[in-house]
């Protein structure tokens, strides 16, 4: 039988997009299944750090985004998923999971109204 080797790392597909690199003092970890937080020390991390609160975004919504919004949940993260900032290639999953099971475990926004909340939040970084 023959394991899939998803998110191998030496894959050039699993490289950081340099538009989006990671600035000094960033959390940065390699994943090896689709949650970000089952096989990393990213909960962890967040915690020493005392980050409560995440935004999710990234494809696919019916996996990735799945996985790590329900792993998140169990660890009660308060949530946020960035309905312009995920996607899937089944469009029906994609609608059943954003209008009938996320809304359960998240807050859904989109990028203009987490801005806006993040305003709200620090006011004095305005």
């Amino acid at each position: 039988m023959t394991r899939q080797r998803l998110l191998h790392h030496a894959d050039p597909a699993t490289d950081i997009h340099h538009r989006l690199a990671p600035e000094p003092g960033d959390i940065v970890v390699r994943k090896t299944r689709y949650g970000a937080l089952s096989t990393t020390d990213l909960d962890r991390r967040l915690r020493d750090r005392g980050i409560t609160t995440l935004v999710i975004a990234g494809i696919t919504t019916s996996g990735v985004v799945l996985s790590t919004l329900t792993d998140a949940a169990d660890r009660d993260y308060r949530l946020y998923v960035l309905s312009d900032g995920v996607a899937d290639l089944d469009p029906h999953a994609h609608q059943a999971l954003m209008t009938g099971i996320f809304p359960r475990l998240a807050h859904i926004v989109d990028t203009a109204e987490l801005r806006s909340l993040l305003r709200e939040s620090r006011p004095d970084r305005a």
